[in-house]
C-alpha cells in the first residue's frame, strides 16, 4: 500500500474524546464499572449478591460512587489522550504504508498505553479510595476523607504507592483497545456477508453497534488484568496485608488462584463484558447524531462535511435549472421535453456547434450557448449521458446549412448517444445532398488516470472541452467549415493537460450520504486528481499538504516529461501557455484567484513558463466539490497542427452568458419568452423540420424502413415476447442494482427498469406496431432513445438501429414473415454495427460479454434451419455463460475501469441484464 503524507495534529480529537468519555461513563460507564470493581475485589461475591451490595451503599447513587469528580476527571482525560493518540498513531502507520487493520491496532493499543501511565494511575488510585471509604462506613467505622487516604498512601509509599497497579493498567489497557478495534473489525466481514453488502457499502447503525458490541464482549479474555489491578490497589489501602509487604503482577496472580481458583481471576467479567460493549459502542459505532449530541458546533465542523442543499431534492432540479439559463439570454431558447437549450438566432450560413453530458457540470454545456460560443446545448439527468433521442431533437434545433460540429466530453455513455445522434445526422444530410458534414470532437485532457490504467478507455474529459467549445464558437462565426473546425477541435484536445483536486466529494442533492459522497474524504484529506463524478484520483492524502506543496505536485504531473505515464503534452521554455483555473463548483473566488496567483508564480519560477492568458472562473464543475483543476494549453502546437490561432479565438467576443455575460442584444421592452412560449415554439421547428423530411429527431426520417422488410408472422406473439422481455428486466433489478452498487455507480438496474416499463407501457398503449418486424424494432428503439439514457441507453438504441438494418438486408420480400435466418442475420449485422461506436469486445467486461455469444449464436442456429425455440434455448445459453465468465474480468471499459477491485465476484450488471432480456425473450416460445 502506497504511504500517505502525514501533517499537522488533528487538535479536535481531544476535545472530542473527552466529550464522548464522559458521555460514556455518566451513563452506564460508571455502574458497570462499579459492580465490576465490587465483584473483583470481593471474589466470593456472586453478581446478584454485588449488585445488592452495591445497591445497599444509597440505591441508585450507589452505583455512581466516585462519579463526581474522580471518574469525571478520569473519563475526560483518558477520552481526550487515547483518542488523540490514537488517531495519531494510526495516521503516522499508515503514512508509513501500513493498512488500515494494522494501523488502527496500533493505534488502539499505544494509546491504551498512554492513556494508562498519563492519566489513570491517579485516577483509579482516588475512584477507589473513594470507594473503599464508602465501603468502610457501611460497617460503622469512620473512614479518614479521600484525601486523607491519598496523602496515607503518598506518605507511605510515594508515587509508586499513587500508581500501584498501573503496569497492570498499562497492559489491561494496550489489550483492551487492540482487541476491541481488533475484533469489531473481524466482526464487520460477517455481518457484511449476512447482510448482503460489499466493502464499499455503509454499515447502518444497528449493524455499527453490533460489531462494536462483538468487539467490546471479546476483548474482556483479559479479565485477570483487572483482577490482579484491583487487588494490587486494594492491599494497598488495606491496613491488613494478606501476602507479600511488596506485591508484583505475578505474586498477586498467585495469591487469587491459590485464594479462588481460576474463577477468581474471572470474577466481575460479567459486568465487564457489558461495561465493555458500552465503552467500546460509544467510540468505534459513532455516527453524525452521536457527534452532534456530544460536541459543540464548533467541532462538528471538524467531522462532518455538510450534505445540505436549497434544493434537499433533485427531482425536478435539471428542468428548472435549463430554464434558468435561458433568462440570461434573449437570443436562448429551450426545448424543455428534451432538456436542450439552444440559439434561436444562429445564423444558417455558418456551422452549428452542439454539445451537451450530464446535468452537474453547469455551466458546462448549458451556461455556454449564445454566438461565438456553442449552437446547442443538450443536457441528461445529474451524472448520466442524455439520451440520442434529446441529442437529435437538439440537431434539428440547430438551424444551419453548413453543417455540424458535434463537441464531448470522453465519458463512454456520452460518446456512445452522441456518436449515435452524429451518424443518423450524416445519414439525413447526405439526404438532403449539398456540402453539410458532421464533425465529432471527442476531449480528453485529464492526466491523474494514466497510459496505463487508461488503456482503451484514454483520458477522461475535464476543464478542456469549455474551452474547446469557446475555440471552435468563434472559428465557426467565423465563418471556417466543419472540416476545419474538427481539425482544430483534435489539435486542441492533443495540446492541452489538466489534473484536479479536491478536498471533498461532491453530493448529489436528494441522495442519502454514502461513503462515496461528501464527508468521504475525512475532515483532514484531500485527493488529487479525483474526476468530476467522485471517481478516484492518483494519490488520496489523509493530511492535506501545504497549498504550496500542493501546488507544485500538480505542475509536476502535468509538466514532468520524465513521467512517462502522464507526459502528454511537451512544454519548453517559449511555450507561453495558457493557463486555465477551474473552481469545481464548492470554492470560494478568494481562494481560486489565490491558487491562480500561486501556479502563475511556480511556473515562472520552478519550469520556466510565463503565460501567456490566464483564466480564472467556473466553466465545468462537479456540484459542490470543494476543489479546483488546473489547465494548461500548448497553443503553439495547437497552430502547428491546425494553423490556427487558438489565442485569437480565445480572445474573440462571445454573448454566451457564463462566458464573459452579456452586455448587448437586449431590446428597450424586452419580453422574455415563457416557457410555455418556448415550447410552443420548439415544437412548431420540430414539426416543419420533420415535414419538410430533413428531420432526424422523429420517426419521419425512417418511414422508409418501417414499411419495408418482413412481417412478424404472428403479432400476438410479439406481443407477448415484448412483454416478456420487458417484464424479466424489471424483475432483475434489484439484482443489477446489487451488482452495480460494488463495481460501479449503482444506476445499470434502474436504467434498465425504467426502459423495461417505458416499453412495456407503449406496448400496452398500442404505440409499437406489431405487423412488421422492421416497424416494431423500429418502435421499441425509439422507446428506448427516448427514455433510456447513459452507456447502456446508447448501446441499446444501436443496436436496435442495427438490427432494422440487418432485416432489410436478409429479406428481399416484404411480404414474407421473418425467420429464426433473418432474426439471426440481423443480430449479427447489429453486432458488427456496434462495433463501430464501442471499443468493447467479448473479455473487457461489458455487456457485449453476453451480447456478443447471443448474437452469433442465434445467427449460427438460423443458418442451421433450428426452430425459434432450440436456437433462442442456445443462445440464452450462451448468453449467460458470457456473462457468468465477466465474474472473473477486470473492467478494462466504461466507468468501472476507474473502480478499484472487489472481493465479491459478482458479474457485469449489464452482460446479466442481456442475459436476462434473452431469457424473457426465450420464454414466450
Amino acid at each position: 500500500m502506497a504511504p500517505q503524507t502525514q501533517s499537522g495534529f488533528s487538535w479536535s480529537n481531544i476535545a472530542v474524546g473527552a466529550a464522548m468519555n464522559m458521555f460514556e461513563v455518566t451513563t452506564l460507564g460508571q455502574p458497570f464499572e462499579v459492580v465490576k470493581t465490587q465483584m473483583a475485589s470481593n471474589r466470593s461475591q456472586s453478581m446478584a449478591q454485588a449488585l445488592r451490595t452495591v445497591w445497599s451503599r444509597g440505591g441508585v447513587f450507589g452505583f455512581y460512587q466516585g462519579l463526581i469528580p474522580w471518574a469525571w476527571i478520569e473519563a475526560s482525560t483518558k477520552g481526550a489522550v487515547l483518542l488523540f493518540t490514537a488517531s495519531e498513531v494510526n495516521q503516522a502507520a499508515r503514512s508509513l504504508g501500513f493498512g488500515p487493520g494494522a494501523s488502527g491496532l496500533a493505534g488502539g493499543m499505544i494509546g491504551g498505553i498512554v492513556q494508562a501511565y498519563a492519566t489513570m494511575g491517579f485516577c483509579t488510585c482516588m475512584k477507589t479510595a473513594e470507594i473503599t471509604r464508602v465501603k468502610q462506613l457501611q460497617t460503622g467505622v469512620q473512614p479518614p476523607s479521600t484525601w486523607a487516604v491519598f496523602a496515607d498512601i503518598f506518605r507511605r509509599e510515594g508515587i509508586r504507592g499513587i500508581n500501584k497497579g498501573v503496569n497492570a493498567v498499562a497492559i489491561r489497557q494496550c489489550t483492551n483497545w487492540g482487541s476491541r478495534m481488533g475484533f469489531a473489525r473481524l466482526a464487520e466481514a460477517p455481518v457484511r456477508s449476512f447482510s448482503g453488502k460489499s466493502d464499499k457499502d455503509k454499515l447502518s447503525p444497528f449493524e455499527r453497534i453490533l460489531c462494536s458490541s462483538i468487539g467490546g464482549a471479546l476483548a474482556t479474555w483479559n479479565q485477570p488484568i483487572e483482577v490482579i489491578r484491583v487487588e494490587m490497589q486494594s492491599l494497598s489501602k488495606s491496613a491488613e496485608m494478606h501476602h507479600a509487604t511488596k506485591p508484583t503482577i505475578m505474586s498477586t496472580a498467585s495469591y487469587i488462584y491459590k485464594e479462588n481458583g481460576i474463577k477468581g481471576l474471572y470474577r466481575g467479567v460479567s459486568p465487564r463484558i457489558l461495561l465493555g460493549i458500552w465503552q467500546t459502542v460509544g467510540t468505534l459505532a459513532q455516527d453524525e447524531t452521536n457527534i452532534r449530541l456530544l460536541c459543540p458546533t464548533s467541532w462538528q465542523k471538524t467531522i462532518i462535511m455538510t450534505t445540505k442543499h436549497i434544493f434537499e431534492d433533485a427531482a425536478g432540479l435539471v428542468d428548472k435549472a435549463v430554464l434558468g439559463s435561458a433568462l440570461l439570454n434573449p437570443s436562448l431558447r429551450v426545448y424543455a421535453p428534451h432538456r436542450v437549450v439552444y440559439d434561436a438566432e444562429h445564423e444558417r450560413k455558418k456551422v452549428a456547434l452542439i454539445a451537451g453530458g450530464g446535468a452537474g457540470h453547469e455551466p458546462s454545456f448549458t451556461g455556454l450557448v449564445g454566438k461565438g460560443l456553442l449552437t446547442v446545448a443538450v443536457s441528461g439527468d445529474i451524472f448520466a449521458s442524455p439520451s440520442a433521442a434529446q441529442i437529435l431533437s437538439g440537431v434539428d434545433l440547430a438551424a444551419t446549412d453548413k453543417g455540424l460540429v458535434v463537441i464531448v466530453n470522453n465519458y463512454t455513455g456520452d460518446c456512445l448517444n452522441f456518436g449515435l445522434a452524429a451518424e443518423k445526422a450524416r445519414s439525413a444530410y447526405k439526404g438532403e445532398g449539398g456540402d453539410k458534414h458532421v464533425e465529432m470532437v471527442i476531449v480528453g485532457d485529464d492526466v491523474a488516470v494514466g497510459r496505463t490504467k487508461g488503456g482503451l478507455v484514454g483520458r477522461r474529459g475535464l476543464t478542456g472541452a469549455p474551452f474547446v467549445c469557446k475555440a471552435l464558437g468563434a472559428a465557426a462565426e467565423a465563418g471556417q467549415d466543419a472540416k476545419t473546425l474538427g481539425k482544430i477541435g483534435r489539435a486542441i484536445v492533443n495540446n492541452v493537460v489538466t489534473v484536479g483536486s479536491s478536498l471533498d466529494h461532491c453530493h448529489v442533492p436528494g441522495r442519502a450520504k454514502g461513503d462515496e459522497e461528501r464527508g468521504a474524504l475525512g475532515p483532514d484529506a484531500i485527493e488529487i486528481g479525483m474526476g468530476i463524478h467522485n471517481e478516484p484520483g492518483v494519490k488520496h492524502i489523509e493530511k492535506k499538504p501545504a497549498t504550496n506543496e500542493l501546488l507544485s505536485e500538480m505542475l509536476s504531473l502535468l509538466l514532468d516529461p520524465n513521467d512517462k505515464e502522464r507526459a502528454f503534452v511537451p512544454f519548453d521554455k517559449d511555450s507561453d501557455p495558457v493557463l486555465v483555473v477551474n473552481n469545481l463548483g464548492g470554492m470560494s473566488n478568494l481562494e481560486l484567484t489565490a491558487i491562480a496567483a500561486e501556479v502563475e508564480s511556480k511556473l515562472l519560477k520552478e519550469w520556466q513558463l510565463r503565460p501567456v492568458r490566464v483564466y480564472v472562473g467556473t466553466y465545468i464543475t462537479s456540484l459542490n466539490a470543494p476543489g479546483f483543476n488546473i489547465s494548461l494549453f500548448n497553443h503553439k502546437r495547437v497552430k502547428e497542427e491546425s494553423s490556427a490561432d487558438l489565442l485569437e479565438l480565445l480572445d474573440a467576443p462571445t454573448d454566451a452568458a457564463h462566458w464573459v455575460g452579456v452586455g448587448h442584444g437586449w431590446s428597450n421592452d424586452p419580453k422574455v419568452p415563457t416557457p410555455d412560449e418556448q415550447l410552443k415554439q420548439s415544437k412548431a421547428t420540430l414539426e416543419q423540420k420533420q415535414k419538410s423530411g430533413h428531420g432526424v429527431s422523429g420517426s419521419a426520417t425512417e418511414g422508409a424502413a418501417a414499411s419495408s422488410g418482413p412481417v412478424n408472422s404472428d403479432p400476438e406473439l410479439t406481443r407477448k415476447v415484448i412483454a416478456n422481455a420487458c417484464q424479466a428486466v424489471i424483475d432483475i433489478e434489484p439484482t443489477l442494482t446489487k451488482y452495480d452498487t460494488i463495481v460501479g455507480d449503482g444506476d445499470a438496474g434502474e436504467t434498465l427498469r425504467g426502459c423495461g416499463e417505458a416499453v412495456l407501457k407503449a406496448l400496452n398503449n398500442n404505440e409499437i406496431p406489431l405487423d412488421r418486424a422492421t416497424a416494431t424494432v423500429l418502435g421499441i428503439g425509439q422507446v428506448t432513445e427516448s427514455n433510456m439514457g447513459g452507456t447502456s441507453g446508447a448501446i441499446y438504441a444501436l443496436f436496435f438501429t442495427g438490427l432494422v438494418q440487418g432485416l432489410l438486408e436478409s429479406s428481399q420480400d416484404s411480404s414474407q414473415p421473418a425467420t429464426v435466418k433473418n432474426w439471426g442475420h440481423a443480430t449479427a449485422v447489429a453486432l458488427r454495427s456496434l462495433g463501430n461506436y464501442t471499443p468493447a469486445r467479448p473479455g473487457d467486461r461489458t455487456l457485449v460479454d453476453a451480447l456478443d455469444p447471443f448474437a452469433k449464436t442465434l445467427d449460427e442456429q438460423g443458418q442451421q434451419g433450428k426452430d425459434p425455440k432450440s436456437a433462442l434455448s442456445a443462445a440464452v445459453d450462451a448468453a449467460k455463460q458470457g456473462a457468468e465468465h465477466t465474474r472473473d474480468l477486470t473492467a478494462r471499459l466504461g466507468r468501472a475501469t476507474y473502480v478499484g477491485e472487489t472481493s465479491e465476484k459478482v458479474p457485469d450488471p449489464g452482460a446479466w441484464g442481456v442475459w436476462a432480456l434473452a431469457e424473457g425473450i426465450a420464454k414466450s416460445f
